[in-house]
């Protein structure tokens, strides 16, 4: 009876953790609404991502190019996967396809978002935009929250396709709130602390349910030992 009881006890303890970390998973999408749905939004001026940036799509490396050493590729999953393995290309290859730490990324098939690159000197596969802001209109970390805005609203409308696609001339045609220079720095500021603040948050309820699942096993060698 006792092992029941705390066993049920972790099932709850679970429950509400899993509540929690719903939550914090929603947090960053909750705060680009709050700024680009907001009152103050509605007064900007809207421009088509075409105008405000160049999007230079990376290039299509074959299989028999990939290697074991050399630069490595960007492929879609280590966008979104940072465990994921790379594959290396050990040619030349033209400036246009050459990734730095700071470039902002679009991911336009398969998955949609932008990323910024931070994981050292790298090369754009396919299906990846780099992102070469025009620097009189848009500033780049201001383009990384509202492009991701804009996806977000994307996946809603295609939400249930097989497959997430969206061509180039239909990105360079989406309307963006755009702000003016200031107004963008004051927001995207404000944004990077509030997203950073949110991943800590989730982080530290990962390790919660972490330890929370780890309970059942304690208390069953605990139970075998006698020591309950």
């Amino acid at each position: 009876a006792k092992v029941q009881e705390l066993m049920a006890e972790v099932e709850r303890a679970r429950a509400a953790c899993e509540k929690q970390l719903e939550a914090a998973k929603a947090l960053p999408s909750a705060y680009l609404c709050q700024v680009f749905e907001s009152e103050e939004a509605k007064k900007w001026e809207r421009r088509r991502l075409g105008e405000v940036a160049r999007y230079v799509n990376g290039r299509a490396f074959k299989p028999e190019e990939w290697k074991q050493i050399g630069v490595p590729i960007i492929r879609i999953q280590n966008l979104n996967d940072p465990s994921a393995l790379f594959n290396y290309y050990d040619g030349k290859m033209e400036d246009r396809y050459k990734v730095h730490n700071g470039d902002l990324l679009v991911s336009w098939s398969a998955s949609l978002g932008a990323y910024i690159w931070g994981r050292g000197n790298a090369l754009l596969n396919q299906h990846i935009f780099k992102v070469k802001e025009y620097s009189d209109l848009a500033l780049r970390d201001f383009l990384y929250f509202v492009v991701n805005y804009v996806m977000e609203e994307i996946k809603e409308h295609i939400h249930g396709a097989t497959m997430q696609h969206i061509t180039k001339p239909e990105f360079e045609r989406l309307l963006i709130p755009l702000p003016p220079l200031p107004t963008q720095h004051r927001l995207a500021s404000d944004l990077k602390a509030k997203m950073a603040r949110a991943e800590k948050l989730k982080v530290a309820i990962e390790k919660q349910l972490e330890a929370i699942n780890a309970l059942p096993q304690a208390i069953l060698r605990k139970a075998f030992t006698g020591e309950l």
